[in-house]
């Protein structure tokens, strides 16, 4: 979590950990590059009044990890759930960040090359919460961390 805060610039207390997986030891450069792009998004699009605030969670079920990055953003509206995953593909809106519509195919495509699954749950004005999962090698906490999302 600190490399993200520091590499996005942020405060420590804009991105939240939560849940039960201690670390991930799959594929783990694709794993950073899924949430570096997922919070990268989130800080890009990001347009509120009040503080940015990006909670991942994590939850060790049947074998895999559950990941959920949820922001406080802007939101996207339901009908442009499967276009945002297609590469070259942005939702640019007044004068919103330019994007090369890179990032979320890059997330889809890699999530798939580790039979996961990728989608979103938003519509427009409440944020957004992008879920995938991943395979569940690695140490699990006894004890999780408990916080209410934003």
């Amino acid at each position: 979590m600190e490399a993200l805060v520091s590499d996005f610039g942020l405060d420590a207390d804009q991105i939240v950990l939560t849940g039960t997986v201690e670390a991930v030891h799959h594929d783990t450069f694709m794993f950073h590059r899924i949430i570096e792009n997922l919070v990268g998004n989130a800080i890009k699009y990001y347009d509120g009044d009040e503080r940015l605030r990006i909670v991942i969670s994590t939850e060790a079920r049947n074998g895999r990890y559950h990941i959920a990055v949820k922001d406080n953003g802007p939101g996207i509206d339901p009908a442009y759930h499967e276009k945002i995953f297609d590469i070259f593909q942005t939702l640019r809106v007044g004068n919103a960040p330019e994007s090369t519509g890179i990032g979320l195919a890059v997330v889809k495509r890699s999530v798939a090359r580790n039979n996961g699954q990728v989608h979103v749950l938003s519509s427009a004005g409440q944020g957004a919460t992008f879920k995938f999962d991943w395979p569940g090698r690695g140490k699990v906490r006894t004890s999780p961390q408990k916080e209410e999302a934003a």
